[in-house]
C-alpha cells in the first residue's frame, strides 16, 4: 500500500533513525519502522536517500510503500515499510500546513504525567506515542559529563513545567555545543514515547523534533 506522509521527525535511534509524520489522507500519525529487531525498528541511513542522492528532510512529503501495521501497546502508529521500494519525494510542506492537516495535540499532560518517564506498571489504552505540541518558555539545557553530553529540553505546557526531557534530534545535538541554558521561547515540538527500557523497565519521553 502506497502512502503519502509529511515527515516531522528524523531523530537518532540505535545507530539509525526514528522517522515519523502525518499521513496526508487521514491526518493521523505514522511511524515508519524497519524489520531490524536489533535496532528496534530504526530506519537505516541508506533508506533516507532518494534516488537523486538527496536526503529525506523534515517537512518533505514522501510516498512510501507500506507492508502492514505493526502496532505495539506503547506505539500503536507503527507501520512496517517495504525496504525494497525507495521512498519518493512528492513535495515540501510547512508547519502551518501540518497544523491545518492534523492540528496540535492537546492532552492534559504530556503522556500522563510531568516526569521524564512513565513507570513500568503503566497501563496503555491505545493513545498515540507521538504528539505535536505548542510549548512555551522552552530552554535547551546542555551538561557535559565525563562519559557523555546531556542535551535536554525544559518547557511549559498547559500550565505545567517539564524538565530535562532528552532531545534525540540530530541537528540540535550537533549545533548546541556550549554547556548551560539556551532559551528558545515558544516553539512547536514533536515528542515521542519510547518502548520499555531494558535496564529499568520505564518508558521515556523524548523530544524527537523541535520544529521551525
Amino acid at each position: 500500500m502506497k502512502k503519502e506522509i509529511v515527515i516531522l521527525t528524523k531523530s537518532i535511534k540505535h545507530g539509525g533513525f526514528c522517522v515519523a509524520g502525518i499521513a496526508i489522507d487521514t491526518g493521523l500519525w505514522i511511524r515508519l519502522v524497519s524489520d531490524d529487531d536489533e535496532a528496534e525498528g530504526a530506519v537505516s541511513k541508506n533508506m533516507l536517500q532518494y534516488s537523486n542522492g538527496e536526503e529525506v528532510a523534515v517537512y518533505d512529503i514522501i510516498e512510501v510503500e507500506l507492508i502492514r501495521a505493526v502496532p505495539t501497546s506503547v506505539q500503536p502508529e507503527n507501520w512496517l515499510y517495504d525496504k525494497t521500494s525507495p521512498w519518493e519525494k512528492k513535495g515540501i510542506s510547512v508547519l502551518q500546513d501540518v497544523i491545518n492537516l492534523h492540528g496540535y495535540d492537546s492532552p492534559e499532560y504530556v503522556f500522563g504525567n510531568t516526569e521524564v518517564s512513565l513507570p513500568a506498571e503503566w497501563q496503555f489504552k491505545g493513545e498515540p506515542s507521538l504528539l505535536l505540541l505548542e510549548v512555551s518558555e522552552a530552554y535547551i539545557w546542555i551538561k557535559t559529563f565525563p562519559e557523555k553530553k546531556s542535551v535536554t529540553l525544559n518547557f511549559e505546557y498547559n500550565g505545567q513545567k517539564y524538565n530535562y526531557i532528552k532531545i534525540s534530534q540530530k541537528e540540535i545535538k550537533g549545533m548546541m555545543r556550549s554547556d548551560g541554558s539556551h532559551y528558545i521561547g515558544k516553539r512547536s515540538i514533536v515528542i515521542s514515547l519510547t518502548d520499555q527500557y531494558y535496564y529499568n523497565d520505564k518508558y521515556y519521553k523524548v523530544i524527537a523534533q523541535i520544529l521551525d
